[in-house]
Parts: C-alpha cells; sequence; structure tokens
C-alpha cells in the first residue's frame, strides 16, 4: 500500500509540473525602447520620425507621473521580441483620462473625424501636444498657450510680477493683440511699451476694434495693417517732388 501511494503522489507531483503556465517575459522598460527611440535618426517606413527625447519625457506630465512605454503603447507589454512591429496599436488616452475623451466624444471635433477619416478636426494631441514632452496646460509654454487655436478654448497662467508676464505675454511666435486688466497705471504703461503686440487694451479683452482703428499684429501674426487710412496707404504710391531755383 504504500509503495502504490508513493507513486500516485508521485505521478500528481508530475501532473502539477507539467500543468504550470509558462512564465511571461517582463515588460519592455522605459530604457529598452530608448534603445532605439533616443537615435534622433530613428524613422519609421515612410520617412516620420519616432524619436523621443529622454529629458523632455521625463519632464513631461507623463513622466513626472511615472508612466511607462508600456502604459500608452499596451500591446508592447506582450511583445517577445524586439524591434516590435512597426505598426502599434494607437494609444488610448481613455486609460487615465476617460472623463476628457468622453466629452470630446461627444463634441464636434469627434463627430468631424467620424465623418470622414481625411478630417482636419482637433484631436487630443492638436491642443495638448506630443504626449512624450506634454507639459500642463497651465505651464506658458503647452502649445494651446504658444499656438494659435481659433477655437473657445483659454489657457491660464500665473505670474509673479509684471515682468513675468511680459515675459509670457512675448514668449509666442504671434503678436497680434493683447488685453491687460489693471489698476496699475505705471504697470499698464509698461506693459503698453514693452508687449509686441498689434493693439493692446487696457481693461478690456483684445476682441475690441473699430473701423478706423489701424488692425493688424507684430511677428507671426500678419505683415502691415488694415483699416479705411492704412488700406488707402497701401494702394497709394508716394512720389517725392522737390522744386529747385533756377541753377542761373
Amino acid at each position: 500500500m504504500k509503495l502504490v501511494s508513493g507513486a500516485v503522489v508521485l505521478c500528481l507531483w508530475a501532473a502539477t509540473l507539467a500543468a504550470a503556465p509558462e512564465k511571461s517575459p517582463p515588460a519592455a522598460t522605459n530604457e529598452d525602447c530608448l534603445t532605439c527611440h533616443e537615435d534622433p535618426a530613428a524613422k519609421r517606413a515612410n520617412g516620420t520620425s519616432v524619436f523621443v527625447e529622454k529629458g523632455k519625457f521625463s519632464a513631461s506630465v507623463h513622466g513626472e507621473a511615472g508612466l511607462g512605454c508600456v502604459d500608452c503603447h499596451t500591446d508592447l507589454a506582450k511583445t517577445k521580441d524586439f524591434p516590435h512591429p512597426e505598426k502599434l496599436a494607437p494609444a488610448q488616452c481613455s486609460g487615465c483620462h476617460d472623463d476628457a475623451v468622453s466629452a470630446y466624444s461627444a463634441g464636434v471635433h469627434a463627430q468631424a473625424r467620424q465623418k470622414s477619416t481625411g478630417s482636419q478636426a482637433a484631436t487630443c494631441v492638436s491642443c495638448h501636444g506630443d504626449p512624450h514632452s506634454i507639459v500642463p496646460r497651465t505651464n506658458p509654454a503647452s502649445p494651446i498657450s504658444q499656438e494659435e487655436l481659433f477655437g473657445p478654448a483659454v489657457a491660464v497662467s500665473t505670474a509673479a510680477d509684471w515682468h513675468e508676464a511680459i515675459q509670457q505675454a512675448n514668449g509666442t511666435a504671434y503678436g497680434l493683440g493683447a488685453g491687460i486688466f489693471t489698476s496699475d497705471v505705471a504697470g499698464a504703461v509698461r506693459a503698453i511699451r514693452e508687449i509686441d503686440a498689434g493693439s493692446i487694451h487696457i481693461n478690456w479683452t483684445p476682441l475690441w476694434r473699430a473701423d478706423l482703428m489701424p488692425y493688424g499684429g507684430l511677428k507671426g501674426s500678419g505683415i502691415g495693417k488694415e483699416g479705411p487710412r492704412s488700406a488707402v496707404a497701401e494702394m497709394t504710391d508716394v512720389k517725392t517732388i522737390v522744386l529747385h531755383g533756377r541753377p542761373w
């Protein structure tokens, strides 16, 4: 009986060993991914860059939160062979930003993209920038503060004093108009002098204009001015005529 019992136990133990599932390889780390993607020359077959700057990613919202590449590119978590296939499933923002994605899906941008695959309507990246270097929306360096959105959006950032506020106002490639709300007359005069914008409004938004006003921006916000007087000047060729006395 003892021999038989021992044989039964031995068989059961062997069966348990045989049924043990194979351990999955550990998911790729950020360092594994950067082995290829930290190379500025890294490109897809169609020539588009897949370069990821390590420093910018580390300082980004995602980097500071401790997210790994596989947290967004979930299909990489099961990939065993690297380099991975060029075609990966698109990263889904809804994994962390479900409320924001739901609101976007109900908006006009998502609806436009659903109607046409060639739609140029905005995506998350259009306003928030590259996910590998994304910064908080309150950061003056964020795309929503740096680019002309032409949409119902507002970016709010703080400044410690007039110097920093003027730096932020001048820290973009554009300069169409500026609005300054203040009771500090000296500060308002300083802003008028130092802000690079085509029109500056004190205690009002830069959306207000009158037809008689010269209207136009500085830097990347246009060349020249529009308005009746400016239009006449643009369409006028100026000749300089000098009448001298008789030379004899």
